[in-house]
């Protein structure tokens, strides 16, 4: 069984740090997650079941997406904006050291 994290795809990222579209599209977050949902993977704009209804941003509930820029390394952390249970967009919040 896998971890308890989930996935979202979101194509064309552009590393802030960069400025190159060389990060991850694969996005994830232990949000609500459940033992084997690293196998479940969702795209902007779909229904999540880990997310019920909610509207909101995932930062205001502790968590957030994590992912890396390919090209710098960089571990990059995005918040997510949510509306009615399905990710509508993803926004930089900061660089990891």
């Amino acid at each position: 069984m896998c971890a308890s994290y989930w996935n979202l795809d979101v194509p064309n990222l552009i590393c802030p740090k960069c400025n190159t579209k060389s990060v991850s599209e694969n996005l994830q977050t232990h949000y609500n997650g459940e033992s084997g949902d690293c196998t479940e993977y969702y795209k902007l704009n779909e229904p999540v079941p880990n997310l019920g209804n909610m509207t909101g941003k995932l930062s205001n509930h502790g968590d957030w997406f994590v992912t890396q820029c390919f090209k710098c390394n960089a571990s990059l952390d995005y918040d997510g904006i949510i509306r009615e249970g399905a990710v509508v967009e993803v926004i930089p919040r900061k660089e990891r050291k």
